[in-house]
Order: structure tokens, then sequence, then C-alpha cells
């Protein structure tokens, strides 16, 4: 299984790299993915990037760390608040459509965003900033802007302490993910000029979060939901 390093985020691709390989071997909770060492040398990144991939799987839910001689990386049991997200999702499958599910995560973006400005640190802040970084140097290409994206919204999630929030929030974010990689490139292109809107609303997303003003969180989260 080839690892792309063409990915925008090199941690993204390695994080996408650990998720492949669990399908590919039929992984389930709680079954040993190997160690640190064994990722790195099988994708020649080095040990900060598997650091961040790791730690971005796990703020996912998706893998668990034990140290120890027997210790290592491990497909994580499902959240319970993921399972929820999922089930809301489920319930019927003309409701489960990308349409639906961007509905419901505009509907809670208002809440994360809410926790992630009242309840931020600095390291919150700088780690934002980096994925603007990374959003800005994707330019209009959805292929590396999309999933940065993505990163950049499950950063947010994971700041709030309300475990049901963020479990539930980064399942939908999760599955709306899933379905837009199936979509063909027409259906997930970005024009230059709403791509220079859209790193733009999520500049003023961060900015918020930064000043710990929550009486603009519900003007930036309107003017992000809004961007196209």
């Amino acid at each position: 299984m080839p690892l792309d390093l063409e990915s925008p985020s090199r941690a993204t691709a390695v994080a996408r790299y650990i998720e492949e390989y669990i399908e590919e071997k039929g992984l389930s909770a709680g079954d040993r993915i190997g160690t640190k060492q064994d990722l790195q040398q099988r994708s020649g990144v080095a040990r900060a990037t598997v650091n961040e991939a790791v730690r971005l799987l796990h703020d996912r839910g998706r893998i668990s760390v034990r140290s120890g001689p027997q210790g290592g990386l491990f497909v994580a049991d499902v959240d319970p608040g993921i399972q929820l997200g999922r089930f809301l999702l489920a319930v019927g499958k003309d409701a489960a459509t990308v349409t639906d599910a961007m509905a419901l995560r505009d509907f809670l973006e208002t809440m994360v965003m809410r926790e992630a400005t009242e309840h931020r640190r600095p390291e919150d802040v700088t780690a934002l900033r980096h994925c603007l970084d990374r959003i800005v140097g994707a330019g209009d290409d959805p292929g590396r802007l999309l999933p940065l994206v993505w990163e950049f919204h499950d950063r947010i999630a994971t700041i709030t302490p309300n475990v049901v929030l963020k479990s539930t929030y980064l399942g939908l974010v999760g599955f709306i993910r899933d379905q837009v990689k199936g979509l063909p490139d027409s259906q997930t292109s970005t024009p230059g000029s709403f791509a220079q809107e859209r790193v733009a609303a999520h500049v003023a997303l961060v900015d918020v979060i930064e000043s710990g003003d929550l009486s603009r969180v519900d003007e930036v989260v309107e003017r992000h939901n809004a961007t196209p």
C-alpha cells in the first residue's frame, strides 16, 4: 500500500495511510496496528510527522496509544458519541445525504465554536494557525484543499471538554468527508474567488477563537456556513 506524500499535509497523508491499513487488514477494536517506529520506517517520514498523524487519529477516536513493552498503536473502541453521530445519519437511507449531514454539521458548528472560544489555549491557536497556512498553500485545488479543511475543523472540535459534543461532531464530519471523497471533481471544485472567500471565513473563525469574544461567534459561524 503506497503512501501518497503528494498530500498537502504529510501528517494527513500518514493518518490516511494508517486508516487504509486498518481497513485493508480488517483490524477491529483492540487490534494492534504497530509502533510509531514501525510507521516511521514504512512511511519514511520524520518522527514529528508520525506523532502529528497519531494525534490526528487519536483526536478522531480512531486509535489509542498504549505504553510499555507490549504497547504501541491500537484500533480504538468506537466512542459512543461517534456511534450516535453515525446513527443520526443512518436513520433511513434517504436522510443520509451530504446535504442533510452538512445541515446537521452547521447546527452543531456554533456549539463547537463557542466551546473552542471559551476553552482555547495558546497551543490550540498556534495549531489552528498552522492549519490555516496549509489551507492557504493549497490554493483552489479541491484535492489538496478539502482534506485540510476537514483537519482544521477536527482541530477546533478537539478543544472542547464536552466529550459528547466533540465525538458526535467528529463522527459527523467524518461521514461528510467519506461521502465527498466519492464525488467527481466537477462537484467538489473550488473556483479561485470561492477559495479566497473560504480562506477568509476560516481566518475569521480562528481570530474569534483567539480573542475569546463569545459575542462574535454567531456572526463568524453564519459567515462560514454561507461560504460556498
